[in-house]
C-alpha cells in the first residue's frame, strides 16, 4: 500500500471520476486505474462500483473512506510539523476545532488578528476533545477551540470567548416557538450525535443539576445534520447549539429555560499552553486570545 494509492483514491470518491481523479492528481488514467486496483487487493475488497458510466463507492469503500481520509490529513499534519521545525521562521500557527464550535463565529474573533498578521499560515484541524487534549501537551496543536466544561486543567489555560443559545427541536418539527421549561424535556426522549464533541456531556451535566431524567434514544446519529433530520421525521426531539440548527429544525427551535430562570447555553473558550520555549509568534497569537477573552458578550 502506497501514500498515492490513497490520494487516488480520495480523489476518484470526491469527483466520482477516473479520468477528474487522474487529471487531479497529475498521473495517467491507467497509472491511477492500476493504483486503484493495487490498493484494493492490499485492502482485500473492492472500494468502487464501476459501470461504463458511472463511478461510486462501495458499502466497502464507504466504510474505508473516512479511516483513509484520516491517514491523508495526518500526512498534511506531518508536513506542516516538520516545517515548523525546520524553519522557524514561518509562521504556522495549528488550531484545533471541536466539531460543535461554530466557525463563522470564531472566525470574527481571530480574523482581525489574522488580518493584521497575514504571514502566519493557519493550519485548522477539527478534532474530539480527548484528541485536541492529546495534541496540546506535546504541541501538536497549539490552540484548541472547544466547549466549556469545568475548569482547565493545570498547566492550560481557557480564554472564554462565546456563547450561544442551546435549542430544543421537538419531534415532527410541531408546536410553538416559544420558551420550554427545562423541567418539562422529561417527557420527550432525545437523539443525540457523537460523543467526543462536548455537546453531549454537557447536555447530560444540565439534566443532572436539574434533576431531571434524561432518555437516550437507542441509536446514534453521527453528525448534527442527521440528528436534525431525525427530530424532523418523528424519531425524537433532540438539543444542538443555534449555529448547528438549518432546515424546519431551525423554524421550530425553542429556547430552554433553566430553573434560575436564565436560557440554556453552551460556551466555547481557547484552550493553549504557554511555554517559554514557545515560537514567539504563538506566544503573540495567545496574548491575543488572552485579550480577545471578555470582549465578546457571553
Amino acid at each position: 500500500m502506497k501514500l498515492s494509492q490513497l490520494k487516488y483514491f480520495a480523489a476518484v470518491a470526491e469527483t466520482g471520476s477516473f479520468s477528474l481523479a487522474a487529471a487531479r492528481c497529475h498521473v495517467t488514467q491507467p497509472t491511477l486505474s492500476n493504483g486503484i486496483a493495487q490498493l484494493e487487493e492490499s485492502l482485500g475488497g473492492r472500494l468502487f462500483e464501476r459501470t461504463t458510466r458511472t463511478v461510486s463507492l462501495s458499502s466497502y469503500g464507504a466504510h474505508m473512506r473516512p479511516k483513509i481520509s484520516q491517514l491523508l490529513e495526518d500526512e498534511r499534519e506531518l508536513i506542516v510539523a516538520s516545517e515548523a521545525f525546520r524553519n522557524p521562521a514561518r509562521k504556522i500557527l495549528r488550531m484545533g476545532m471541536s466539531p460543535s464550535a461554530d466557525y463563522q463565529r470564531v472566525n470574527n474573533i481571530v480574523g482581525p488578528f489574522f488580518a493584521e498578521n497575514p504571514d502566519y499560515e493557519v493550519f485548522c484541524k477539527e478534532c474530539f476533545l480527548e484528541d485536541g487534549e492529546n495534541r496540546l501537551a506535546p504541541g501538536q496543536l497549539d490552540v484548541m477551540i472547544r466547549p466549556v466544561r469545568g475548569s482547565a486543567d493545570a498547566g492550560r489555560s481557557m480564554a472564554p470567548l462565546y456563547a450561544e443559545l442551546l435549542l430544543y427541536v421537538p419531534k415532527d418539527c410541531v408546536g410553538t416557538t416559544e420558551p420550554i421549561d427545562f423541567a418539562d424535556l422529561a417527557e420527550d426522549t432525545f437523539i443525540m450525535g457523537p460523543t467526543g464533541c462536548g455537546l453531549l456531556e454537557i447536555i447530560q451535566d444540565m439534566f443532572l443539576a436539574h434533576e431531571v431524567p434524561l432518555t437516550l434514544y437507542p441509536g446514534q446519529a453521527l453528525s448534527y445534520v442527521s440528528m436534525q433530520e431525525w427530530a424532523d421525521i418523528g424519531m425524537g426531539a433532540t438539543i444542538l447549539p443555534a449555529s448547528k440548527l438549518a432546515g424546519p429544525s431551525a423554524n421550530c427551535a425553542r429556547p430552554i429555560v433553566l430553573k434560575d430562570g436564565k436560557a440554556a447555553k453552551i460556551s466555547f473558550a481557547a484552550e493553549y499552553i504557554s511555554q517559554p520555549s514557545q515560537q514567539t509568534h504563538i506566544q503573540a497569537f495567545h496574548e491575543f486570545i488572552r485579550g480577545a477573552a471578555g470582549s465578546v458578550p457571553i
